[in-house]
């Protein structure tokens, strides 16, 4: 393996290869380059741009190695990390949840909630009855009480044939909320990663619950 050496100065950045008597200089912005502590990786990328450029440059077809004697690689790849890679991954991230729109809208909901109140016996081929008054006005309350966070990550929602209804709300790692609302109580199970599994069963429909609720469908 080969070795390329390369030379800062003040006014430009030059790359010599004396085995293929290949050489090159970079002086656009040179100088505005070794002024940054992080000019490591764009060293390396500047001559990586001056090899091609050269006009021996289909000469090389060998693995080569480039050397640095000024600095640690190890603290350049974690200031690279620090400030470039993850500040970039968290843009992302924040354009990704700004954007990204559930396929669901309260108002959709609440006319599908009311559907399935017009389902007719038997609508599942077995036994089912149609979705009872009293738990679609609890799962329309419910959504007025949770907001507009209700349809945030929600998957699907779909009538049980006991009468009652089910939501089940998911995010990209997996972790779920499942609803199921009666015409008395409601009970869900929330499985995230960073903790157990919660499970509240035959609960209240109040202002209370749902903050609750909410509070787990916001960490999704």
């Amino acid at each position: 393996m080969d070795t390329l050496e390369l030379i800062e100065t003040d006014k430009s950045i030059e790359l010599y290869d004396r085995s293929l008597n290949l050489a090159g200089t970079y002086t656009d912005s040179a100088e505005f380059i070794t002024k940054r502590n992080r000019n490591f990786l764009l060293k390396y990328l500047v001559s990586g741009t001056i090899l091609l450029a050269s006009p021996n440059a289909s000469l090389i077809d060998r693995k080569i190695s480039i050397t640095e004697n000024s600095e640690n690689l190890d603290y350049y790849l974690q200031t690279y990390n620090d400030y470039i890679e993850m500040p970039i991954s968290q843009y992302l991230k924040g354009v990704n949840d700004i954007f990204s729109v559930s396929k669901f809208c309260i108002r959709d909901i609440i006319k599908d909630i009311i559907s399935f109140r017009t389902l007719s016996d038997k609508w599942d081929g077995y036994g089912a009855i149609p979705l009872e008054v009293e738990s679609a006005t609890n799962a329309i309350s419910l959504t007025h009480l949770v907001g507009d966070l209700f349809a945030s990550k929600l998957k699907d929602f779909y009538p049980n044939p006991n009468g009652t209804i089910s939501f089940n709300w998911e995010n990209e790692s997996e972790e779920t909320i499942s609803l199921e609302i009666g015409n008395m109580q409601m009970s869900y199970y929330v499985e995230l990663n960073s903790s157990e599994v919660v499970y509240r069963n035959n609960i209240d429909i109040n202002a209370k619950e749902a903050s609750k609720l909410s509070e787990f469908i916001s960490v999704l």
